[in-house]
């Protein structure tokens, strides 16, 4: 699974829930990132894409291992997505993206503006 979407949308404790209710796997981009940073891996040498292919690799090997995997990022790139879908049909399993959005600006925008 594929959770998708911007910030403050509750993609984060949706996967979490899904990973918890199916026994999967929980890769999440965000807690890769910050384990980068803390190792001084910042932006400047590109930890956020540094990110998305750690999640890739050990997806592939949580795949291969007959373990369900629950991923959670933004993926707002086309490519991104698109190495987790070629990446599930060469394991071949099935793929669902979610894409959370969260319609309630107001709501939204106070959600981004209280987090730490």
């Amino acid at each position: 699974m594929i959770f998708s979407g911007v910030p403050g949308t509750g993609k984060s404790s949706l996967a979490e829930h899904a990973a918890r209710q199916l026994g999967a796997v929980l890769l999440s981009k965000d807690i890769i990132e910050a384990a980068l940073w803390r190792s001084e891996i910042g932006s400047a040498q590109n930890s956020g894409w540094a990110a998305y292919e750690v999640m890739t690799a050990l997806a592939a090997q949580q795949l291969r291992l007959g373990q369900l995997v629950v991923l959670d990022s933004v993926a707002k790139t086309k490519s991104i997505r698109a190495t987790w879908l070629a990446l599930a049909a060469e394991q071949g399993v099935t793929v669902r993206v979610v894409h959370c959005v969260l319609s309630d600006q107001v709501a939204h925008r106070q959600r981004v503006e209280e987090r730490r």
